[in-house]
């Protein structure tokens, strides 16, 4: 399992999400001002366009995070534009300058969740000629500064009626040797199994549209998530989900031991189970990092092959308080 992880090429923001590698078509053209633009849409005529083969991430449908261009052609101002209901973490750079004055603009920004950041006014150098420019963007969901609570206890997001094994632990051999999965659980279990939140927090994401699965890495754009954004600025990440099972919306606020969506085998899968990893921000990357599971026999390491089950909800309450 890969974990979403952004950049963006201007003036048309490219939100690109790791999901899976391959080589994705981009369009280059130049518009009538003078500026590059990238783009996964074909012109179709209206410009001469170069045809990229970006090896990286399957496009994102939805930009999320991009720069928006306002004030006048003379005098542009940028504006980073965050559509997340989480912070994200911006790197921004000016590639072209022609007639711009220099100017000290900050490389990095982290800009809050479902807001804006103006990040520059372009001056012309001859107020008489035309100012043309390219940037850089990436980004990454998460604050970089946020730090994970130390020792915290997860829910295990399992329902309470029957033990569930862990089919793998942290630094798995067959799928968790990556720094956003090395310390990530696979929990097996059957199709439809309702999945409880380990923590409580914010919703924001849910991916529950696919319904295909299989033993190969082509699958891993069909993975369905959720995404859950903890009070310490990390991430519950739930996958593999069942097509259309979700119960809770993006923006929505949840406790721990609530119930989320039922278990599926979507995306890059070898049988039904859930990947439940905590993710943060380590610098416009994804990693994961070690959790403890509360038990009814205590504060437990998640290992291979450890039977888990789930908390009552009294319990679980008496915790978080």
């Amino acid at each position: 399992m890969r974990y979403p992880s952004f950049l963006s090429f201007a003036p048309l923001a490219l939100a690109l999400l790791a999901t899976t590698t391959h080589a994705t078509t981009v369009f280059k053209y130049l518009d009538a001002d003078g500026v590059t633009h990238y783009t996964d849409r074909n012109p179709a005529g209206k410009h001469n366009a170069e045809i990229l083969q970006l090896w990286g991430e399957a496009p994102e449908q939805k930009k999320t995070v991009f720069i928006e261009k306002r004030g006048t052609p003379q005098q542009p101002e940028l504006y980073v534009i965050n559509q997340n209901q989480a912070p994200v973490e911006v790197s921004f750079q000016l590639t072209q300058q022609d007639n711009l004055k220099p100017q000290s603009i900050p490389a990095q920004w982290v800009v809050a969740g479902k807001s804006e950041t103006k990040i520059a006014t372009l001056l012309p150098q001859n107020a008489g000629a035309a100012v043309k420019y390219d940037y850089q963007m990436r980004w990454q969901l998460g604050d970089p500064r946020a730090r994970p609570t130390a020792n915290f206890a997860y829910s295990p997001p399992v329902p309470l009626q029957a033990a569930f094994t862990i089919s793998q632990g942290f630094d798995g051999d067959y799928s968790h040797h990556t720094p956003g999965s090395r310390f990530a659980i696979d929990i097996g279990m059957p199709i439809g199994t309702g999945i409880r939140a380990a923590r409580g927090g914010e919703v924001v994401s849910v991916q529950d549209t696919h319904g295909e699965g299989g033993d190969s890495t082509s699958f891993r754009a069909q993975t369905n998530s959720m995404y859950v954004l903890h009070e310490d600025g990390t991430f519950g990440v739930y996958a593999h989900l069942r097509k259309g099972s979700a119960l809770v919306r993006v923006g929505q606020r949840i406790r721990a031991g609530q119930l989320l969506a039922q278990s599926g085998n979507t995306g890059y899968s070898t049988g039904p189970h859930l990947h439940f990893a905590v993710l943060h921000n380590a610098g416009l990357k994804w990693e994961s990092i070690p959790f403890l599971l509360a038990s009814p026999y205590g504060v437990v390491k998640p290992q291979k092959g450890m039977a888990i089950t789930g908390m009552p909800l009294e319990q679980v309450a008496a915790r978080e308080q």
